[in-house]
């Protein structure tokens, strides 16, 4: 069964949340890396808030919803409060299932959304932990048996 809101449209199983603060060098490379694997008829939403920008992310941040036309939204603080104040806003702007907190320096590896979405949709977990991938190393997100689900919370 699909959910649904209020107003009957299908609520967005999953919402990608990127807060930025003075990311411009970095940001067009992570959406063009998350948009890349998003159709319009996904069920996946993405958030921006940006935190008082002061290098020109915001205006690049304008500049990449206009273009993207409504795929993506992107709300400005005009104050800095921190990454935990922006996060905060995206966390109450989410209408998704599930919440992805993406860094606005990082790459989405190509598959990597749909990959995920096929495990939300077949397993419905509580948690997804992943793997990455930092100035060429592969880093373990988390210690215990990989590919599988898990109640073990000593484990988790």
């Amino acid at each position: 069964m699909t959910p649904h809101t209020s107003d009957d449209t299908v609520m967005p199983l999953l919402s990608i949340l990127i807060p930025v603060y003075n990311v411009r060098a970095f940001l067009e490379p992570c959406v063009e890396s998350i948009m890349a694997q998003i159709s319009d008829d996904d069920r996946i939403e993405v958030h921006f808030v940006d935190d008082a920008s002061t290098d020109g992310t915001r205006e690049l941040l304008i500049a990449i919803v206009q273009k993207l036309d409504g795929r993506v939204s992107a709300h400005f603080r005009e104050t800095n409060g921190g990454v935990g104040a922006a996060r905060n806003d995206l966390l109450a702007r989410a209408q998704g299932q599930y919440f992805w907190f993406i860094d606005p320096d990082d790459i989405v590896l190509p598959g990597a959304i749909y990959s995920m979405i096929e495990v939300l949709e077949r397993d419905a977990p509580d948690m997804l932990i992943f793997d990455y991938e930092k100035k060429g190393r592969l880093i373990r997100g988390f210690s215990g048996p990989t590919e599988c689900l898990t109640n073990d919370r000593d484990a988790l």
